[in-house]
């Protein structure tokens, strides 16, 4: 029996029109599973300065993606753990992202950058795709985070961590 084809929930666009466009969807259609998050922050500034994330493929095996943005400013970093997923987004964006918020399907979250009321939501509806995921981020970027898109991938089944963290 072959795997049915994933298919790709992009949400909004977020933030502004300076830098050049970048996805993440390059790297490998493919993988499954987004296991870290990793943000720079500039603090004088107000803006997500860098994103990059890492997958995890079928073996087991880390995937980085490329660094969007700069990697100045101190560096946070957000692990999945076994089975869980990111559910919805959460920030605040003007000219830049100013804020990130990761939310799982185990109740964790965690604040990258300014944390204040949310300018924009991005869920997934979990009755119709019960087993989605975020995937990628599609975007803006030069010394910033200048605008930012979550796709979600929909997948056929729990997601089961083949390595340990």
């Amino acid at each position: 029996m072959s795997t049915p084809a994933p298919i790709f929930i992009p949400s909004t666009i977020q933030g502004g029109s300076g830098g050049q466009e970048f996805s993440d969807l390059k790297n490998d259609p493919n993988i499954r599973q987004c296991r870290l998050i990793q943000v720079n922050y500039w603090t004088l500034v107000g803006a997500l300065g860098g994103i990059q994330l890492v997958w995890e493929n079928p073996r087991g095996e880390s995937i980085p993606g490329e660094v969007h943005g700069s990697t100045t400013g101190p560096a946070n970093s957000f692990y999945l753990t076994v089975g869980e997923r990111i559910i919805a987004l959460t920030g605040h964006a003007s000219a830049m992202v100013n804020a990130l918020t990761l939310i799982t399907n185990k109740g964790r979250s965690v604040d990258f950058g300014l944390t204040s009321t949310p300018a924009f939501q991005w869920t997934i509806d979990l009755t119709r795709y019960p087993n989605a995921a975020f995937h990628h981020f599609t975007g803006r970027s030069g010394n910033f985070i200048n605008a930012l898109q979550a796709v979600f991938i929909t997948v056929n089944r729990e997601i089961k961590r083949l390595s340990p963290a």
